[in-house]
């Protein structure tokens, strides 16, 4: 079963009743004599009060768990890993307790505030309640998330996600890296712990809904045994604001990685069988080293995946029980493809 989002209907269900007053105010006058720049800067500073009085009331909340929100004093932050439209990933130090390393993912404010309040208000009530989904979670094959810190830097208020730091961060990244190789037997072993995490997830009612190769995280400090576990937890990936299981709901995921049911509107349904799929094209990922259908354009891409019957060319010398798991995983019919729990222990009696 895929995760349920929390969705309130009305930024005044939050806001301030001067904010919404001032905000509705401004709607009704678009058509007066005021200048369209005027209206659109003052449109931008009520966006702007929106997003922090959202965050400042649910912050102010009782319905968090103790520890969600971190003092920005125990973070230290370090040198940047990436960065993208959605915010910048920088690697730091949480020291509250015992130092750890972790992961810093700054969320831009603009992700925010260029929506109008009741946008804004879903996807910041989205964020929180993800994110109290997933800090909880304790699995040696998923990423912890040790909380949120809301900050002020030069006088904005910012967002950032404080999560585990893995030594060699993504598979792909290990893939781009001349002198690193992974052997048949390693990649068996990583993709048997993504696919005991995702066990994992499904079991807590958790749907992944964007999985792919990035967003298996790994450790190679013992060259023997490679560490993977899954990262991300979708949390960073805010351009959908509705529940993708809901008529009319947006999409989760991209291609090439996207479930067909999901693309299609399939008689089959949404459901948590999506990642499955996924699951198929990261399989291949991990054998091929490559990124699936690089060789063309979005268009043809999209216009492709729309038959439901496009899947990566599998090279011949791939063994048997590889290309048997990946066509099982990504077979058309959800209701044909088997579980994590099956896919881990058939991957655990191929290592």
């Amino acid at each position: 079963m895929a995760a349920n989002w929390t969705v309130l209907s009305s930024p005044s269900d939050i806001l301030h009743p001067k904010y919404w007053h001032h905000f509705s105010k401004l709607a009704q006058n678009a058509n007066s004599q005021n200048s369209i720049s005027q209206i659109e800067a003052e449109n931008a500073d009520v966006r702007r009060t929106c997003f922090e009085s959202s965050i400042r009331s649910i912050q102010s909340s009782k319905s968090f768990p103790e520890k969600f929100f971190i003092d920005t004093r125990y973070i230290i932050e370090g040198e940047e890993l990436a960065s993208n439209a959605l915010g910048v990933i920088r690697r730091g130090i949480y020291v509250e307790h015992h130092p750890c390393d972790v992961v810093i993912k700054r969320l831009h404010r603009s992700c925010f505030t260029s929506l109008a309040a009741d946008k804004q208000h879903i996807l910041v009530t989205r964020l929180w309640e993800e994110t109290k989904k997933f800090k909880p979670l304790n699995n040696p094959n998923v990423v912890t998330l040790y909380g949120v810190v809301v900050d002020y830097r030069d006088s904005q208020l910012e967002l950032k996600l404080i999560s585990q730091y893995m030594n060699d961060m993504c598979v792909r990244t290990v893939f781009n890296q001349q002198d690193r190789n992974l052997s048949v037997n390693h990649k068996l072993i990583i993709a048997r712990d993504a696919a005991s995490g995702l066990q994992y997830l499904h079991s807590k009612g958790i749907g992944y809904f964007n999985l792919k190769l990035t967003n298996v995280l790994v450790n190679l400090s013992d060259p023997n045994v490679p560490k993977a576990k899954i990262g991300d937890l979708g949390i960073f990936n805010f351009k959908m604001v509705t529940n993708p299981l809901e008529p009319g709901g947006d999409l989760r995921g991209i291609l090439p990685w996207i479930a067909p049911e999901e693309l299609l509107g399939s008689h089959f349904g949404v459901t948590e069988k999506v990642d499955i799929f996924s699951f198929g094209i990261v399989l291949w990922e991990l054998y091929t080293e490559k990124v699936p259908y690089a060789e063309m354009d979005d268009d043809t891409l999209l216009d492709r995946f729309k038959t439901g019957k496009l899947r990566p060319d599998i090279p011949d010398l791939c063994p048997g029980n590889w290309r048997k798991l990946m066509k099982q995983c990504w077979d058309s019919n959800p209701g044909v493809r088997p579980s994590f729990k099956e896919i881990a222990n058939t991957l655990s009696s191929m290592v």
